[in-house]
């Protein structure tokens, strides 16, 4: 995947980064992020969504704890706002409970 990700930035295309939202899937999202220097893009990931998900998923009390050990460990890291909404709504989104949230990648 590494190898792929990086041609595709060679060949100067366009990375987009979709991940559930939860701490693993800001992890994948930031991890790419990284490999591609800063050229992934996360579409679908913001602090908004996590609000006005229709369909989230409670977290448990060591899903809070490991994001808010993450916060105060990465607090300027991409993503961190949207882990921060995660805290605040005490929920996570499985990212195809936005399928609906596709249609607005076209005009992005």
């Amino acid at each position: 995947v590494s190898a792929l990700v990086a041609r595709v930035v060679a060949a100067r295309g366009r990375v987009r980064v979709w991940c559930d939202l939860d701490l693993g899937g800001v992890r994948i999202a930031r991890q790419l992020h990284r490999l591609t220097e800063g050229a992934a893009e996360p579409v679908l990931m913001g602090p908004d969504l996590v609000r006005r998900a229709r369909i989230r998923c409670p977290l448990s009390p060591p899903q809070r704890t490991r994001i808010a050990r993450d916060l105060e460990v990465h607090p300027e890291e991409p993503l961190a706002a949207t882990l921060a909404a995660i805290l605040e709504t005490n929920a996570w989104v499985e990212q195809e409970s936005l399928i609906d949230e596709i249609p607005s990648l076209a005009e992005a």
